[in-house]
């Protein structure tokens, strides 16, 4: 099966595809030229835009890898800082709950005292 490049959409000139690509990547006019369908390159041009466009494509590959990274290990932060929250408000729970526990032993400690002291007529 043969597909047409521009199949369905409005043909446009090459330039405005091209054009910021070259532009882009030599930057001197003089290694290149355009034609009506085809780009001519110098023969020393042809190698430098070759790696120009790898080193390019590194760079991008690096941006994303590190984005997706970084994503990553934001997803992380967030979990282990949900996990910390929970450590410390179940603590703190523990925490007021043995407080709670200590205040009514005190106080059931005075109210025995009080009782004992009661029946052995110590405030009559």
């Amino acid at each position: 099966v043969f597909f047409k490049a521009n199949q369905g959409r409005a043909k446009r000139p090459a330039e405005t595809d091209v054009l910021p690509i070259l532009q882009y990547f030599l930057k001197d006019p003089e290694q290149w030229r355009l034609g009506n369908t085809k780009v001519f390159v110098r023969d020393g041009a042809s190698s430098l835009l070759e790696e120009r466009y790898k080193t390019h494509r590194l760079e991008c590959k690096l941006l994303l890898q590190a984005r997706a990274k970084a994503s990553l290990q934001r997803r992380r932060y967030l979990k282990m800082e949900g996990a910390a929250i929970t450590v410390q408000k179940n603590f703190k729970m523990w925490l007021a709950v043995a407080r709670r526990k200590a205040q009514m032993s005190a106080l059931r400690a005075l109210q025995r005292a009080a009782k004992r002291a009661v029946h052995a007529g110590a405030f009559s």
